[in-house]
């Protein structure tokens, strides 16, 4: 399977937490679709929220994305894309974090 040119596409929400008998489940609707373990640093049952709140984390995010768009904000602190700004992961900013996540979440 060719990762860098297929798209990803996820499971949308909303997505519930519930209780298992042994770990927190990940359910849509009436389907399980994870089922969380312990890992070494612990917070199971947070990361099971974590998870759940993902679809609606991810479209929140876009929504930020467009709406700074319109308002002229494309990049860094109000400047535009074509100055000198190195725009991408590593950048401090907000505006590049925010795409930095879709990006991740999006598997590009």
């Amino acid at each position: 399977m060719n990762t860098a040119t297929q798209k990803t596409t996820h499971t949308t929400g909303p997505l519930e937490v519930v209780k298992g008998r042994h770990t927190p489940e990940i359910l849509k609707g009436a389907n399980t679709i994870a089922r969380l373990h312990e890992t070494s640093e612990g917070g199971m049952l947070a990361n099971a929220y974590l998870f759940a709140a993902a679809p609606e984390l991810l479209e929140a995010c876009k929504e930020v994305v467009e709406s700074l768009h319109n308002l002229g904000l494309q990049d860094c602190y109000g400047r535009s894309f074509g100055g000198t700004h190195t725009r991408g992961v590593d950048c401090p900013c907000t505006c590049c974090k925010v795409r930095a996540a879709i990006a991740k979440a999006e598997g590009r």
